[in-house]
């Protein structure tokens, strides 16, 4: 009789700002089990759910950093993400305030601050970047017959690839739109955006997991191109309001910060 042998993972769920990880460390899990597991994990019926898991392990000077989607598919960074592994790299693995990341888009590094009752996690997520003209996404997307000013679109990198439309398209359809127009590779990361009073108000569609209640990188990608565009102000917080919650992002001569609370939601421990 052969007796099959389970591997058990002790995870802790994190969320900031509605967009929720899955964490542990690496040590727990060979590194060809975690698209499946990150597959397994999220599912929101079957799983644990989630928009995916991060993996982290300890390294010289910092943590090694690796995030994988709801559908398998590998991240390069995550801001939302990143935040929150700060607070589990202290509570859990004998890190103090600021942590280093070092992840497939960079260095990145958090600060955690401690509000009454909350924490407040901010993270420098680095210079994002315009990766396209605006001229040249506008003529790829009326090829698919998607009508927008070019002076309302943006293709931005701010550590993954971002296109930011301000405009009222739902969000779904502007995603298939854009996903059917070859500028991404493999999906689509995508916000639908408006300026109200206050800040600015996204949707969020994300490659690997679909729509969700937010995106630390993505709220990043949105405050940069309302600075290029005239609609918000460098060097000053723009407060982005997503579903799941309000993010903050500041310009910072060139530099991205990104801040919120962040929030570990259970632990538990997942058989394998």
């Amino acid at each position: 009789q052969h007796i099959i042998k389970r591997m058990k993972v002790n995870f802790v769920k994190m969320q900031a700002a509605g967009n929720d990880y899955i964490y542990f460390e690496r040590k727990d899990v060979p590194v060809s089990f975690l698209p499946a597991l990150s597959k397994a994990m999220s599912d929101r019926h079957k799983g644990v759910g989630a928009d995916g898991i991060v993996v982290l392990e300890k390294a010289k000077g910092g943590i090694l950093f690796k995030m994988f989607n709801a559908d398998g598919s590998e991240g390069k960074i995550c801001g939302n993400g990143i935040r929150s592994a700060a607070a589990f790299a202290v509570k859990y693995m004998g890190y103090s305030s600021p942590v280093k990341f070092f992840t497939p888009a960079g260095e990145r590094t958090v600060e955690l601050r401690r509000e009454t009752d909350r924490i407040i996690a901010t993270a420098r997520m680095g210079r994002p970047k315009v990766f396209l003209t605006a001229e040249f996404f506008a003529e790829k997307l009326q090829e698919v017959d998607l009508y927008v000013n070019k002076r309302d679109i943006f293709a931005i990198n701010a550590g993954n690839e971002h296109a930011v439309l301000f405009s009222g398209l739902p969000l779904s359809f502007a995603a298939k739109k854009v996903c059917q127009s070859g500028v991404f590779d493999g999906g689509v990361n995508l916000e639908c955006v408006s300026v109200v009073s206050g800040g600015i108000r996204a949707e969020v569609y994300e490659r690997g997991s679909g729509e969700t209640l937010s995106c630390g990188s993505g709220a990043v990608a949105v405050a940069y191109a309302a600075v290029l565009s005239g609609r918000a102000k460098e060097n000053e917080f723009i407060k982005v309001f997503m579903p799941g919650g309000t993010l903050e992002v500041k310009i910072e001569n060139g530099e991205a910060v990104l801040r919120g609370e962040v929030e570990e939601v259970f632990r538990g421990e997942y058989e394998i």
